[in-house]
């Protein structure tokens, strides 16, 4: 993994030589000489040229074709071209001034045309004599000058076959002057294929980051997963903004060419907005995503340096140059300084979150601003003519980010499968235990209740052994087939047929029978389609004891108990009713309230097991009533699901 890292480091670094030796090998074509221009012997092998190179200058003086023709003894300087007006060139950065180029060799029957690209700040174009663009108005005064910068196509048939070319630049606004980007002349079919495909590349790139913040900014608002719940996300989508917005104000000047009423200055302090929210989204974005690559620290010093930036862009004058100078200059020592500081935790890989896919996603993204931020600058001051390695930055820009963020979602899938996994395995375990635990109840309750039962019936047998020898000896025939069914049911076994209950029931009346003689009758009315329904043990039988026990038996004769089973709809109900001396219903309830019946003479063990279970397993009580206006039944009604018939459960199919 380390020597990845290191070899992707070296990789960058054999790519950033690769681009120095590419701007120390450009060398500009100058075709200009003195002014002048041979149009047949440079167009000769050539389809486009620069018009670069030593133009006329007329300094303090707004210069039209009339002028040349009444005073041909005008002092004028040379002054390159492209290049800003600066104190190395004698010129101040404001003021207003004349350039003047002629065109020779021109083929009369052929268009000509020449790109007007970016002349700062405001100019008037003179081709032939005739006046054929305005862009804003120049001015000797700053008050009478209006901004205007917006590249343009201009097309002509020469008259002669010399051309004269004047243009007159003014600038009191902007905090550099002059023309400081290449001219491009050719044939006019030529020029304008050539700059309609600039046009198409630099809208591409632009369209593509709009709709990439646009697409973010929807998925960080509407989707919680790409967000992750933290107010960080939403700088995602801001950087992406505010590189598409830089893109567009520069080169072609898509957003004026879109929003044709946007003024020149308010293009320009939006650029440099979006500069300064572009570098305090990107560093916050990286902090975000682990603040082990970017610290606190650093984020913070970033944003409240650019935030200051910011207030000044919006509230100073344009022809400020320490403000725009400070932010090209503050912007060169940020973006290498993040560039290290992502690159050395890139290489030690020491506390990092992010996997190494995503780090170097990252780097490459901070790395590439910084590829565009030099080749803005490199054009910016006239050392370079054209902008192309910056959009080309621009688009991997786009491409990159993309990427990450696909995987940042990727990961986030990955990440909620994993957790889905393990809510699974935990649910199943819980189930497990949670089933596990109440077999183990289940058990502990049947355990209770069975010697319960064996308890009461030894004591019947006891009581006839002296008596009656051959009634206790028919009483331990019933009790040990008693004993047999009863102990049948495992430990963990959670239902049992309906017939399987009512032998136990039957077995245990047969030696209630044996031992109180006609004292009392047991009756049943059974619903036929319950005798394969299961239904869970020992459910029943402690009702029909606690009927003949505290019910039936209490009468000094003809006491009865029956037991009534019937379906109703998708419930059976379970009914015991006796006709004894009845029961106080409002000291039953209280008595089921709590934990022991053991100490009730009138309610035994069976009743709070009952309820226990029917809680556990159907969450459903007991119900007591009076029965035929002086004794009690007792009913409980269960649900019966068709399904559970396939589990070993109850069906009535």
């Amino acid at each position: 993994m380390k020597r990845i890292r290191i070899v992707v480091a070296i990789g960058l670094l054999i790519l950033t030589l690769i681009i120095a030796l590419y701007y120390m090998s450009f060398a500009r074509n100058e075709h200009v000489v003195n002014g002048v221009l041979d149009v047949k012997e440079n167009l000769i092998n050539q389809d486009v040229i620069s018009l670069d190179g030593a133009w006329q200058f007329y300094w303090n003086q707004l210069l039209e074709p009339k002028d040349f023709i009444e005073n041909e003894t005008l002092t004028h300087q040379l002054m390159h071209v492209p290049e800003i007006w600066d104190s190395s060139t004698g010129i101040d950065s404001r003021g207003y001034g004349t350039y003047r180029l002629v065109l020779n060799n021109l083929n009369q029957e052929r268009e000509y045309a020449f790109v007007k690209k970016n002349i700062r700040i405001a100019s008037k174009i003179f081709v032939d004599g005739k006046l054929v663009c305005q862009d804003g108005e120049p001015s000797t005064l700053k008050q009478n000058e209006i901004m205007g910068n917006t590249p343009k196509i201009i097309h002509f048939f020469p008259s002669n076959r010399s051309v004269e070319i004047i243009i007159q630049v003014s600038n009191f606004g902007y905090y550099s002057g002059g023309i400081v980007e290449s001219i491009k002349f050719g044939l006019f079919e030529t020029v304008e294929r050539e700059q309609k495909l600039e046009l198409i590349f630099e809208v591409v790139i632009f369209t593509y980051l709009m709709i990439l913040s646009i697409t973010l900014a929807i998925l960080v608002i509407f989707f919680p997963a790409f967000r992750n719940e933290k107010v960080g996300s939403y700088y995602m989508p801001l950087a992406v903004l505010a590189f598409a917005i830089i893109n567009g104000s520069l080169g072609e000047r898509i957003i004026k060419v879109i929003f044709s009423t946007i003024s020149t200055e308010f293009l320009i302090r939006i650029e440099y907005v979006s500069i300064s929210l572009l570098l305090i989204s990107i560093t916050a974005t990286i902090h975000w995503i682990d603040k082990q690559i970017l610290s606190r620290r650093v984020t913070k010093t970033v944003a409240i340096i650019y935030a200051v930036l910011m207030l000044m862009v919006v509230f100073s004058d344009l022809n400020n140059h320490y403000i725009w100078n400070g932010i090209a200059a503050i912007t060169i020592i940020v973006l290498p300084i993040e560039f290290m500081l992502i690159l050395y935790r890139y290489i030690r890989d020491e506390s990092i979150k992010v996997d190494l896919q995503e780090h170097t996603l990252i780097m490459f993204i901070i790395y590439l601003i910084n590829i565009y931020n030099l080749d803005v600058l490199m054009f910016t001051f006239g050392f370079k003519a054209d902008l192309r390695l910056a959009f080309i930055s621009a688009g991997l820009f786009g491409v990159i980010w993309f990427l990450l963020i696909i995987y940042r979602y990727s990961l986030t899938i990955k990440k909620n499968n994993e957790l889905s996994i393990q809510l699974m395995e935990s649910y199943y375990d819980l189930k497990k235990n949670a089933s596990a635990a109440r077999n183990n109840e289940m058990a502990f309750l049947q355990a209770q209740i069975k010697p319960h039962f064996l308890f009461n019936s030894l004591s019947s047998i006891i009581g006839l052994c002296t008596r009656d020898p051959k009634r206790a000896q028919a009483l331990l025939l019933n009790l040990s087939g008693y004993l047999k069914n009863l102990f049948d049911i495992e430990r963990g076994t959670e239902y049992i047929q309906f017939d399987r209950e009512l032998d136990l029931i039957k077995t245990y009346v047969s030696i209630e029978k044996e031992r109180f003689g006609d004292r009392f009758e047991f009756f049943t009315e059974i619903d036929q389609k319950s005798s394969k329904i299961k239904i869970v043990p020992l459910l029943i039988q402690p009702l029909v004891e606690n009927g003949i026990k505290h019910g039936a038996l209490k009468r000094e004769g003809d006491g009865i108990v029956k037991l009534s089973i019937t379906k109703e709809q998708q419930h059976i109900i379970v009914s015991v009713e006796d006709n004894g001396p009845g029961l106080d219903i409002g000291k039953i309830m209280s008595l089921t309230e709590q934990e022991s019946f053991l100490e009730s003479n009138r309610i035994g063990v069976g009743i709070k097991n009952i309820e226990d279970r029917l809680m556990l397993y159907y969450g459903e009580k007991l119900h007591f009533e009076k029965w035929n206006g002086m004794g009690t039944r007792v009913w409980f009604k269960i649900e019966v699901l068709e399904e559970m018939g396939k589990n070993d459960s109850n069906n009535f199919s």
